[in-house]
């Protein structure tokens, strides 16, 4: 299948994660490249709150339904701005304010880095799912096809409901549902592959969403230059953790959707504490902005609101600090100051309040330690972790850049990668614990999953320290050029600027075609062979998967065991099946199933319980001992030698019977 097939499903999740968070942020007065960095997590924002909304209101879930929300809200918005200028209001309390301009050559460089980081996130992304329509043969995966495939059939895509689809009558509970309900979208415009639909939304994920997000990012913590814009798209492509390990375990894609937003959320962040090199928005703006941004993030997945909640820290102590200070040597009134710092105050409280509420519960967080401590902390600062091959030119640019955050008032920054080092160390490394469990419990303390978390401040020390790099540089060759004359202006620009092209250069080569990426892309690629031996599904189950259709009326049920990847057939085709992930509850009629489907021609008390359930036939694959340590259900164990059972259509040891017994 060429490539060329994805395009449609590409462009359908661009149109979404853009188009609907675009004229929103027109209309409330935002312009130049914040309006492209900060759209998905407002189109975000608007689908996941709406898809919620339309449950109650008893409304299907159809494309009409988010872009009425953001018809809306831009219309309000623009008289709301336009008409009173609300969030104009407070402009110089962030610094003076520098506004983005569509043109110019800072907007030049940034589109430049853009289209860089995006060629090499669309290369990463090619190598690592092989064809348009892979799929990750891993566990999770199984739950998010199928709850997108469920979302489409009911009409429902509430986060609130999702869970209903593998949980017991009246057992659903909350489970974050932003990224189905835009792959549902997408499905629902081309209905004839969800494998496709689904990596259409990944790709915009990856290769669009993201270097935006870290370069809005790097442009609040320093100076947007040229070289070190630049420098920022490739970094964004240059880490293990993320988005390719994100891609590799799991698969985690709820959270990858919601950690691509991150970085904007930090921008936004950096705004707001006064900390940015060149201050962009009004108090007024940055407000609006969080709040059309994070609970996309949050509906994403809730770990990851609370991981922006521990990088930010340190910015706000740096805040309060500052603001503290003002006040006492009278620089700004002391009743200015004291709202401030209480305001500030609060907000740390409310992060330590909702640190032991916003998690999953304690049975979900078993995760055991992978590492010694030493070995944690050396992978944190080589940016190697769960044993990747060492990054060493990418940390060698991060510690240039931690030394450069504490000496020219940055350390915020650094401090802010302390304590994710911190916490990467003790999920890491330490054993089980209360202590553990209270301060990493929140990401499962899964080792593999907080991984992710070290790139978000190690990116942009590593453009700072790219940056200082260029500067040591420049000075060394104006050093020189004094000793052999005074070089004109445009000589001496002209030999700058080849030094950031030649820095540039070397990044791309110590980057882009290094051993530490090329294993990570090739391992995360593994996940997605289609062959004998794919975990999930294989050649032959996938054949006869095809075929389904042809064989199963519409509205019958085919009887699937979830633990050998048949339960997948409700994902890929759309029939229906009484399993649809290897997690579920299954009622009183469907244990009998599970327990002595093969026995319907002669025991009398199974076919009621099959009739019950409308199955028709059942899906016969292959159960290798390990395939998710789950004990096979022994119903299905001898289907082929039993009577009541006929052969409809057989691919390898796949098979697919029809139930005759209880004709």
């Amino acid at each position: 299948m060429s490539w060329l097939a994805l395009l449609p499903a590409a462009l359908l999740a661009a149109l979404l994660l853009f188009g609907l968070g675009v004229p929103v942020l027109l209309a409330a007065g935002i312009r130049g490249f914040p309006v492209a960095a900060l759209a998905p997590a407002t189109s975000l924002t608007i689908i996941a709150v709406t898809a919620i909304l339309t449950t109650p209101l008893g409304l299907p879930w159809t494309w009409i339904a988010p872009a009425v929300v953001a018809l809306l809200l831009t219309v309000a918005l623009w008289f709301v701005v336009r008409r009173w200028g609300l969030l104009r209001r407070f402009d110089g309390v962030l610094g003076a304010r520098t506004p983005d301009r569509w043109l110019g050559m800072d907007s030049l460089w940034t589109l430049v880095s853009f289209v860089v980081a995006a060629l090499l996130m669309t290369r990463h992304f090619v190598r690592i799912f092989g064809r348009p329509d892979a799929i990750s043969q891993t566990y999770d995966n199984i739950f998010h096809l199928s709850a997108t495939r469920y979302i489409v059939d009911t009409n429902n895509a509430s986060t609130l409901t999702l869970s209903a689809m593998s949980a017991g009558p009246g057992e659903s509970t909350l489970y974050p549902a932003a990224f189905h309900d835009t792959v549902s979208l997408v499905l629902k415009a081309m209905p004839e592959s969800l494998p496709l639909a689904m990596n259409g939304v990944l790709y915009v994920i990856v290769a669009l969403v993201w270097p935006l997000a870290c370069i809005f990012f790097v442009r609040s913590v320093m100076a947007p230059k040229a070289a070190t814009l630049v420098a920022a798209g490739i970094l964004s492509a240059s880490f293990t953790a993320f988005p390719i390990g994100l891609l590799d375990f799991g698969v985690l894609y709820p959270n990858l959707l919601g950690l691509a937003l991150l970085p904007a959320a930090l921008g936004l962040v950096v705004q707001l504490m006064g900390l940015a090199t060149v201050p962009r928005f009004t108090l007024g703006e940055v407000l609006f902005l969080g709040l059309v941004t994070v609970p996309g993030m949050l509906l994403s997945h809730p770990n990851v609101f609370m991981t922006l909640c521990l990088m930010v820290i340190p910015f706000v102590v740096t805040r309060l600090y500052r603001q503290f200070r003002a006040g006492r040597r009278g620089e700004i009134p002391w009743r200015t100051a004291a709202w401030q710092v209480a305001g500030l105050a609060a907000i740390l409280l409310v992060i330590l309040a909702l640190w032991p509420i916003v998690r999953p519960p304690a049975s979900a967080a078993t995760w055991p330690p992978f590492h010694t401590t030493q070995a944690a902390l050396g992978q944190a600062i080589l940016n190697a972790p769960m044993e990747n091959t060492p990054a060493w030119f990418v940390s060698v640019l991060m510690c240039i850049g931690a030394w450069a955050a504490l000496v020219h008032k940055r350390a915020w920054l650094f401090w802010s990668w302390a304590g994710v080092t911190l916490l990467w160390v003790i999920i890491a490394s330490f054993g089980m614990s209360p202590l553990r469990m209270f301060l990493t419990g929140i990401w499962y303390n899964d080792s593999h999953r907080y991984a992710a978390f070290l790139v978000f401040i190690s990116l942009p020390l590593a453009t700072l320290g790219f940056g200082w790099l260029q500067r040591a540089l420049d000075m060394v060759w104006a050093g020189l050029a004094r000793r052999w004359g005074r070089p004109s202006a445009r000589a001496h620009l002209a030999v700058s600027r080849l030094i950031g092209v030649g820095l540039l250069g070397v990044l791309l080569v110590m980057t882009q075609p290094a051993n530490y990426l090329d294993r990570a892309v090739e391992r995360a690629a593994a996940q997605y062979v289609l062959d004998d031996d794919s975990l999930v599904v294989d050649a032959d189950e996938m054949k006869l998967l095809e075929r389904l259709r042809e064989h199963v009326p519409d509205g019958a049920v085919v009887a699937t065991e979830p633990g050998n990847g048949s339960s997948l057939a409700y994902a890929l085709t759309g029939v229906k099946t009484t399993t649809r992930h290897i997690l579920y509850m299954p009622s009183p009629p469907l244990r009998i199933v599970n327990a002595r489907l093969d026995t319907a021609g002669i025991d009398p008390t199974v076919c009621p319980a099959v009739r019950e359930l409308g199955i028709t036939h059942v899906l016969d694959f292959r159960y290798p001992v390990g395939r998710f340590q789950r004990i096979r259900d022994a119903g299905f164990s001898d289907l082929a030698w039993m009577p009541g059972f006929r052969l409809v259509d057989s691919e390898g040891d796949a098979a697919l019977y029809e139930v005759t017994a209880c004709g």
